[in-house]
């Protein structure tokens, strides 16, 4: 990871993004953008100077006609876009099925126009020691597991691998016993366990140690109780395209923590 664009605007979150960002950005090539009709420069300039004493290469912009430049400009070679997002800012219009309000219109539009991951920062946020990454069964799941882990290495942060598999029924008791010991679960052939072992195999190439984490039951129940212990200051997931409405959506599941999480979110584009 080399070259970021970190998006802000007036309010006052901005100094809270950029104190979390720093715990990555270190020595990179950042453009820091303010987006405002009426720009704070004062406030640009201070963020600037945070950049910079934690040896970055910072150059600042200002658009005041709005997002649509960086849309153009998210698709020109970086290797994350942060964006602080104002709480409660944008309309509660829901359209094809998934709410602009989760997001901002902003994010979903980075997300939709390059490959780029994205880092939404919400509100003030603690120090980045803590990072949670879900994955599922998919192979495009394991692109979510190598960008965070790349930013947990890069903060020095801890790593908890979350899969979340559906209740086994009853008469399978036996097996839930055996899956809850992950160590054991590992050295099995199911898709849970070549998911797990594919993820450890990315992080170790990273220097990163993880903790493997399984939980059973609903997705998204599970996952936001994971979030809800208080234990993590970064959640990583996957997002996919649907390419035949021509619009970035996501699955129900991601669609559920971007509503009721207010932590910084790691988007990752897997399909």
């Amino acid at each position: 990871m080399r070259n970021v664009l970190f998006l802000v605007d007036r309010h006052r979150y901005g100094e809270s993004a950029v104190d979390f960002s720093l715990s990555f950005l270190k020595e990179m090539n950042v453009k820091l953008v303010m987006v405002s009709r009426t720009p704070d420069m004062k406030r640009l300039e201070k963020l600037s100077t945070k950049l910079r004493e934690a040896g970055n290469d910072v150059r600042t912009e200002v658009l005041k006609e709005g997002y649509a430049p960086a849309f153009r400009e998210s698709k020109e070679g970086y290797d994350l876009v942060i964006f602080e997002r104002k709480e409660k800012a944008f309309s509660q219009h829901i359209l094809s099925g998934v709410s602009e309000a989760i997001l901002g219109p902003p994010v979903v539009r980075i997300l939709a126009a390059s490959e780029t991951p994205v880092l939404r920062i919400e509100k003030e946020s603690r120090a980045l020691e803590k990072v949670l990454i879900l994955v599922d069964g998919s192979v495009g799941s394991i692109w979510a597991v190598e960008d965070g882990g790349e930013i947990a290495s890069l903060a020095g942060a801890e790593v908890t691998v979350l899969l979340v598999v559906p209740q086994i029924p009853v008469m399978f008791t036996g097996l839930e016993e055996m899956e809850e010991n992950v160590e054991e679960m590992l050295h099995t052939r199911t898709i849970e366990a070549r998911t797990l072992r594919r993820a450890v195999r990315a992080l170790t190439k990273l220097g990163v140690k993880a903790r493997l984490k399984i939980r059973r039951g609903e997705a998204s129940d599970e996952i936001l109780e994971e979030i809800g212990s208080g234990y993590y200051d970064l959640v990583v997931l996957g997002t996919r395209r649907l390419a035949s409405r021509r619009k970035y959506i996501f699955g129900s599941v991601a669609q559920e923590i971007l509503s009721r999480t207010s932590l910084p979110l790691l988007l990752v584009k897997i399909g």
